[in-house]
């Protein structure tokens, strides 16, 4: 089986970065897909929640995510559970402020934290859809 990999660090385009939702859109086929330079905005999660890939996404990693502001969890987790596999590879990372004053320090573990319930969120979500799907077979059977 082959593995289609895009890797991609962030894409300009009239002096402003593309979106996630757009570079997503634009290659229907990866199952892979890795952003280093992570753009969101107001619309993004609801664009990715409506989005159907083609390929069913093996890997996928957001890094440097501009904003917290317009995060929507559910949105997004519509998003993995109709484009991603079971045993998908998620990684969700915001960008961190430099510093290292008591305050950015703060924040920047805030950010942190968030990942980490994040990862641990769909993760569960993913491994609640493949029991379902697991058990479903088996009670058919």
């Amino acid at each position: 089986m082959s593995r289609k990999l895009n890797y991609v660090k962030g894409i300009i385009r009239d002096d402003e970065p593309v979106c996630i939702d757009d570079i997503i859109s634009q290659i229907p086929n990866a199952t892979s897909v890795e952003i280093s330079e992570s753009t969101f905005t107001d619309t993004s999660y609801a664009a990715l929640a409506s989005l159907n890939h083609k390929a069913k996404l093996s890997n996928i990693i957001f890094r440097n995510i501009n904003t917290v502001l317009f995060f929507d969890l559910e949105l997004f987790t519509d998003f993995i559970l109709k484009n991603a596999d079971d045993d998908c590879n998620f990684g969700f990372e915001f960008k961190l402020y430099p510093g290292n004053d008591d305050m950015i320090r703060e924040i920047n573990e805030r950010f942190k934290r968030v990942e980490a319930n994040f990862h641990k969120y769909i993760n569960a979500v993913l491994e609640q859809r493949a029991f379902a799907k697991s058990f479903f077979r088996l009670k058919v059977c």
